[in-house]
């Protein structure tokens, strides 16, 4: 398992690059963004907050109760972005504050598991998407697996775009 703990501010200010936080391995990819934490990412091309990816099976459990911000200025954003393959499963759970803009395409959080896997997004948080094609949560599974979204009563998404959408 590879794990991070953020308790402090994380910034990266990469140009004209992909800027990202980037975990991954062959086993589970466990990252938590406590209360505490501030994950700022700025950059020309792809910006990603927390880039959560699990290789074979492995699964993915990305938890944040701090501020994630990620901003491009010229391309692609992702608050976070985790992917899986094989029969991995992905939760994430944000009880945070998650604001990804965009020039292009936009994810607050983007779930995905290629393979059989699952995908499961738990919002008690705010999600701010903005970009000329704008998502809030976006769960999606290539195979067997399911694909959820819960929005609790405290929880708010926001997509702001030509073509944009929720959930």
């Amino acid at each position: 398992a590879i794990g991070i703990n953020a308790v402090s501010d994380v910034y990266h200010d990469q140009y004209p690059d992909v800027a990202n936080t980037l975990l991954y391995g062959p086993n589970d990819v466990n990252v938590v963004n406590g209360p505490l934490g501030v994950i700022t990412v700025l950059a020309n091309g792809t910006a990603i907050g927390i880039n959560a990816e699990a290789l074979a099976d492995g699964g993915v459990y990305v938890s944040s109760a701090g501020s994630i911000s990620a901003t491009s200025v010229y391309g692609d954003a992702y608050g976070i972005r985790t992917t899986t393959s094989g029969s991995g499963y992905i939760e994430v759970d944000n009880s945070g504050s998650i604001t990804a803009t965009g020039e292009d395409f936009v994810n607050g959080v983007a779930a995905w598991a290629y393979g059989d896997g699952a995908a499961s997004v738990t919002n008690s948080g705010s999600i701010d998407a903005s970009g000329f094609t704008a998502i809030g949560v976006y769960a999606w599974t290539d195979g067997y697996g399911d694909a959820s979204v819960t929005n609790t009563d405290t929880g708010s998404i926001t997509a702001t775009g030509a073509y944009a959408t929720g959930i």
